[in-house]
């Protein structure tokens, strides 16, 4: 059907256009006031066109919008009845509280006696200036960067090191073996290692590789060592949260268990759509049959 308009509204962009200098033609040669009329009621031609096309536009445009989920927004509002239930972006929502569709549906279907076992899950955000083992945790994940970033570099310098020992007659001269470079890749690289990196693994013209490699086996220890660590302090800030959700379910008048690392309760629907948490928006709510 669009591609019926779409054509018809091409014929009748022609048609204006012929018509308009047609028009524009008479309008020159004759001035008496039969043309005049004439000319007028052609105009008024010409305007209806326009506001067939302008009307045909907007139902190609509302059409499509809508074969493609995404009709205009309309001036008729639609209202649930009174409830606490609303959609969620991220599933639903029952009395304010993020809970599965699962979850969603088996409240909507049971009586207001009905218990339910649920288990709320905790969002955590862990404060870069969290302590652990006397160490803040920005500190942590700023030494694994650098061990990355000095294992990404090691890498390449342990195949680059023999010819970045003749420093700058890499590109003036080139190597006994003839390999030379340009100035502007001999800058590039070494700007990428970084004088740190260079003045520690070739000193006095000499490339000391077992030395980098050795270190490279360091930081590679360092590195799992380092995530062991920033996993003990995540399981650590996991168990602090559990804790005080426990005790915020039970100021809330809800008995409340950790059990598999996750809060459990057993709660009817009348109890679950009066509850209320602080921190409400930190939580989500499934069946523990879901698990």
């Amino acid at each position: 059907m669009n591609n019926l308009l779409v054509e018809a509204i091409s014929n009748i962009d022609n048609d204006i256009i012929e018509q308009y200098f047609k028009t524009k033609q008479e309008l020159k040669t004759k001035r008496k006031k039969p043309n005049i009329t004439l000319s007028f009621k052609r105009w008024i031609a010409i305007a209806a066109c326009f506001a067939v096309i302008f009307v045909s536009t907007l139902v190609i445009i509302r059409n499509n919008m809508i074969n493609q989920g995404k009709a205009p927004p309309s001036t008729n509002s639609s209202f649930l009845p009174n409830t606490n239930i609303t959609d969620s972006i991220n599933g639903e929502e029952w009395n304010g509280l993020k809970v599965s569709s699962a979850l969603y549906e088996s409240l909507l279907n049971g009586n207001d006696e009905d218990s339910f076992d649920i288990v709320a899950t905790v969002s955590i955000s862990i404060p870069s200036d969290y302590l652990y083992n006397g160490k803040k945790y920005s500190e942590y994940l700023k030494e694994l960067k650098e061990a990355k970033d000095f294992l990404s570099k090691a890498k390449y310098l342990v195949d680059e090191g023999d010819l970045l020992k003749y420093g700058e007659l890499l590109y003036t001269d080139g190597t006994p073996n003839g390999v030379k470079w340009t100035k502007t890749k001999y800058d590039k690289v070494i700007d990428y290692y970084g004088e740190s990196i260079l003045n520690t693994y070739i000193v006095d013209g000499e490339f000391l590789k077992e030395k980098l490699l050795n270190d490279t086996e360091s930081t590679k220890n360092k590195i799992n060592l380092l995530n062991l660590t920033l996993d003990e302090a995540k399981n650590h800030i996991r168990n602090e949260a559990l804790e005080k959700s426990v005790s915020d379910f039970e100021k809330a008048g809800q008995n409340a268990t950790i059990e598999d690392g996750e809060i459990q309760m057993t709660i009817t629907k009348k109890d679950f759509s009066c509850l209320f948490v602080e921190n409400s928006e930190k939580y989500s709510f499934s069946l523990y049959s879901e698990k």
